[in-house]
């Protein structure tokens, strides 16, 4: 018999024999039905394939009657075991004894378990270790909420060459194989790479080199077109596990990290990075990672995706740690105590997005976006934030506003609210609102209402618009362009419109 614990502190859980049939092994699962929309119309559950906070009574419940997609779903989702006649089913036509080999499964006194989890991200399998009691420092994390912000916020423009450091299961590096002709993918824990380089080959990507090392040694001075990264940026006293803790002060790993992309990538090379890092409530929240990549030629777009107090930042992070209550409690103090002797107030968990330009200005603008959408649509917007920003950098003076056609971007909404008033309904309100990408929004009034409906609706100089528009609202054309070249401004570098 092997115990969870042995199978979870193996470096290297998955055979990569040369001999490993990963293919036919994911043409298995897509065949049975354990797919995005597979898993969908089997349980009529909404996300069984990422969430990693599964009801298990309703999953139970909701579980086809039989069959290999019942208890793939007990084992890979539910981490439940499997007798013996449960686990051929699941896998016909492969033997038992073949899926032990590769690691897939292992027994126990209570039969077939996996020590993995296995996800979907778009169509991506995804293995990482299942959730533990107390899980090994060399965890692997499962598909989670961090690496899929991080996914959504990469633009997918076609490159030469990738970097994926601290790669964990592999979802940045596999993702980035389908626009990178050649991707690295370093990490510092052996198990990660092992597991990281299974899913590679379940899903048929052989574009990857897999490297160990810490952070940027395994690459040395080599410089691509694409860094990301979603490093291990939990500010905590301790350094538990690999894929969360550090095990440096505060936001140096985070400050190192962005540092040194910034410094291996190509011209126009583009560098993603999920992090935390302390600031103070009331004051600019993007002024650390400002510092950090001042100098370091390049322009950065900053999001704010989360603020948190130190107890609530605690509180969140010990969560994944399984402690009794006098444990946690504990804990809690020691952090709260590290927090407080390092004079922390707030914590933001952000991403910075920069691209790297011989020459300056550079800019460094910063967006507050509470939930980033989890669509690739998010790393194409930001991408046009950068154009738009380069645009609006070579102007040399308000005067190049005026021969340009502009138009809304194809996902814009006006969104009116009504209020009844004397008897008859008004307009309370009215707002701009982009439905894809980062969903930023703008208030209307009478005129700027009027500026965006004449974009969408003819192909009209700037110049020509100001001139209506004055003529329309009796305003002086100098009052008149001051408000809607300060609106057309906002909107070009939110996205909300574009160069026609």
């Amino acid at each position: 018999m092997t115990s969870f614990a042995d199978v979870q502190n193996r470096e290297a859980p998955l055979s990569l024999t040369p001999g490993d049939d990963y293919g036919a092994i994911r043409e298995h699962f897509k065949n049975v039905g354990y797919t995005k929309e597979g898993l969908r119309q089997a349980t009529h559950i909404l996300g069984l394939e990422t969430s990693a906070n599964l009801n298990v009574i309703e999953v139970e419940r909701r579980l086809p009657k039989e069959g290999p997609l019942r208890e793939l779903i007990r084992l890979f989702r539910l981490g439940q075991p499997l007798s013996e006649k449960e686990a051929t089913s699941a896998f016909l036509p492969f033997s038992i004894k073949e899926m032990v080999r590769l690691g897939l499964l292992f027994k126990d006194d209570q039969g077939y378990r996996s020590p993995f989890t296995l996800n979907l991200h778009e169509d991506l399998y995804v293995l990482g270790d299942q959730p533990s009691e107390k899980p090994s420092p060399h965890h692997v994390i499962r598909l989670n909420p961090s690496a899929v912000v991080t996914a959504a916020m990469t633009p997918r423009r076609t490159v030469a060459s990738a970097l994926d450091l601290g790669t964990g299961n592999g979802i940045q590096a596999m993702l980035a194989a389908r626009h990178a002709q050649q991707v690295i993918a370093t990490d510092i824990n052996p198990r990660a790479l092992n597991v990281a380089a299974a899913n590679a080959r379940l899903n048929g990507i052989a574009n990857i080199e897999f490297r160990l090392g810490s952070w940027f040694a395994p690459v040395s001075d080599d410089r691509f077109d694409l860094i990301v990264s979603n490093p291990p940026f939990v500010i905590s006293p301790k350094s538990q596990f690999v894929y969360r803790d550090s095990g440096q002060p505060g936001d140096v790993i985070c400050r190192m990290v962005a540092q040194d992309a910034a410094a291996r990538l190509h011209e126009d090379g583009l560098g993603v990075l999920l992090g935390n890092w302390p600031f103070i409530p009331g004051q600019d929240w993007a002024a650390e990672p400002k510092q950090w990549l001042d100098g370091c030629h390049v322009d950065v777009i900053a999001l704010l995706n989360q603020q948190a107090d130190p107890l609530g930042y605690t509180i969140h992070w010990q969560g994944v740690e399984h402690q009794t209550w006098e444990s946690l409690a504990q804990t809690t103090e020691q952090w709260l105590a590290y927090f407080r002797e390092r004079h922390i107030q707030a914590i933001a968990t952000g991403s910075l997005i920069f691209r790297k330009r011989a020459n300056g200005p550079y800019f460094f603008t910063g967006y507050d976006i509470p939930d980033v959408p989890a669509t690739p649509t998010v790393g194409e917007h930001l991408l046009c934030l950068i154009n738009h920003h380069d645009r609006i950098r070579a102007m040399k003076s308000s005067q190049d506003w005026l021969p340009m056609r502009l138009r809304p971007h194809p996902a814009l909404r006006i969104e009116q609210t009504l209020t009844p008033a004397s008897g008859r309904w008004e307009i309370g309100s009215s707002q701009a609102r982009l439905t894809t990408g980062l969903a930023f929004a703008a208030q209307l009034n009478a005129i700027t209402q009027g500026l965006l409906i004449h974009l969408g609706q003819a192909s009209k100089t700037v110049d020509e618009l100001i001139h209506e528009l004055s003529s329309k609202h009796n305003l002086s054309l100098e009052r008149m362009g001051q408000t809607c070249l300060d609106a057309l401004q906002y909107w070009l570098l939110h996205g909300l419109i574009e160069i026609a």
